[in-house]
């Protein structure tokens, strides 16, 4: 042997892992965990925002509530169409806007006054757009038997 070699130490095994790098089933592995991990995650953003525009419905139908109950002591009478909270009657000066009318999957709120009795239906027909379904958003306590 020539007087100039010199001896190399083997490699540690953490420079060898880190030089083999990953086999096929360890990448497998982690897109699956990653892939499970999406997914969980997805559903319960979807849950969250379905439930948001629960709250937003819900908020919704109490202020348009409020606006008909203005307008009933403003002109003694309910409104015949929500409609009507857009437009001056009388001394009654809006507080809606139009875009206020629809719910947050843009359906139009559903309101009815049988007669101008003293009470009035409102409520949201929900994701599905279809009134008397299950998915029907209403405030709270007011939900139907």
């Amino acid at each position: 042997m020539h007087a100039t070699a010199r001896f190399q130490p083997r490699p540690s095994l953490a420079t060898r892992l880190a030089v083999r790098g990953m086999t096929l089933v360890e990448l497998i592995v982690v897109i699956v965990i990653i892939g499970i991990l999406a997914s969980v995650g997805t559903y319960s953003y979807f849950r969250y925002v379905d439930s948001a525009k629960q709250q937003a419905a819900r908020a919704g139908i109490a202020e348009l509530r409020k606006a008909c109950e203005l307008y009933r002591s403003t002109t003694g009478i309910w409104p015949n169409s929500l409609e009507e909270l857009l437009t001056p009657a009388g001394d009654y000066q809006p507080t809606m806007k139009r875009q206020h009318l629809n719910d947050p999957w843009n359906h139009p709120y559903l309101y009815s006054n049988p007669e101008n009795s003293d009470t009035f239906l409102l409520y949201s027909s929900g994701p599905d757009g279809n009134p008397d379904t299950e998915d029907d958003v209403r405030e709270k306590g007011d939900e139907p038997q």
